[in-house]
């Protein structure tokens, strides 16, 4: 019958296996070749590596494409899964670390998962990203601080001092402080400023509601007409227009219109419908209720005595 290689033993060289007469190992002077897929723990590996089991690593992964990680059970939720079993102690936590390198190995980014080590039960999430060139994980600096109790801390660009944070015990967002003291808080040593921007045609708002009614009062600007109005139990009751002048009970200048007038430049109109218009009133004592001047100087009074 025909003859078939199943084996080939070189002196001082190379081991190859066969399989049906194709070549499908090959031992060489810096490894193995492997042609096909190789099986460990599966008589049928669908890739060219395929593991059914456990497989314990101690070095480096090198991959010089794309990492494709893929779960086929519906039932686990683990896609990856990294274990320290060294059993860390307060003193001494353990550290579950994914680093991200560059050209050169470069650092480039970290994620880390830490054993508290403050008695805490739980442990915290930690993202760095490299403000500088290093290999040794010096030039790393922490972005984001996710600890064990929901806060959630970010840094400033030096990665050592949080100046936002989310307080997920009391539901409260600080910026500029880790101790906010209300639903949302904005703090500064110096001048501190917070902006709402809107369209050149549209309008910045600021709205104050309750359970029955989310818009029961608003600050608006008006960016069309660059004035700003103010509205309380759902209805407008002031405005300042682009001028300055300050409108309560109307929305334009105009004598006509019931309501209250009072212009920069010095002069206020009252205006109202069927009742008195102004009400002054003095009391304790006998005296001037108004006093009249020209260029600085009294020219006359109205007033009781």
């Amino acid at each position: 019958g025909n003859s078939e290689d199943m084996a080939v033993f070189t002196a001082d060289g190379s081991v190859s296996l066969y399989h049906n007469n194709a070549k499908k190992f090959e031992t060489t002077s810096t490894g193995a070749t492997i042609t096909g897929n190789l099986g460990i723990g599966t008589a049928s590996p669908s890739q060219e590596l395929d593991v059914v089991g456990n497989a314990e690593i101690n070095g480096n992964i090198y991959n010089n494409g794309k990492l494709n990680i893929r779960k086929d059970g519906a039932s686990e939720r683990e896609h990856i899964v990294i274990t320290n079993e060294q059993g860390g102690s307060n003193s001494s936590p353990t550290y579950r670390d994914i680093h991200f390198n560059g050209y050169s190995g470069k650092d480039r980014g970290r994620i880390t998962v830490q054993d508290r080590s403050d008695n805490k039960v739980g442990g915290f999430m930690e993202l760095q990203t490299a403000r500088s060139e290093s290999t040794d994980g010096s030039g790393l600096k922490t972005s984001i601080f996710l600890d064990n109790d929901g806060d959630i801390f970010f840094y400033e660009d030096t990665g050592t001092t949080a100046k936002v944070k989310w307080d997920a015990t009391n539901e409260r967002f600080g910026i500029g402080t880790t101790s906010p003291t209300g639903i949302l808080e904005c703090k500064s040593l110096g001048n501190t400023q917070v902006y709402i921007t809107a369209g050149n045609s549209s309008a910045s708002e600021l709205f104050f509601g309750d359970e029955a009614d989310v818009d029961v009062g608003k600050v608006t600007y008006l960016h069309s007409s660059n004035s700003m109005k103010f509205q309380t139990n759902t209805s407008e009751r002031m405005r300042i227009d682009s001028s300055g002048r300050l409108l309560v009970g109307k929305t334009a200048e105009e004598r006509n219109n019931a309501g209250l007038e009072l212009n920069p430049v010095g002069k206020a109109v009252i205006t109202r419908s069927g009742g008195t218009t102004l009400e002054l009133n003095r009391k304790s004592s006998d005296g001037d209720l108004i006093n009249f001047f020209k260029d600085n100087t009294g020219v006359g009074s109205i007033g009781n005595i």
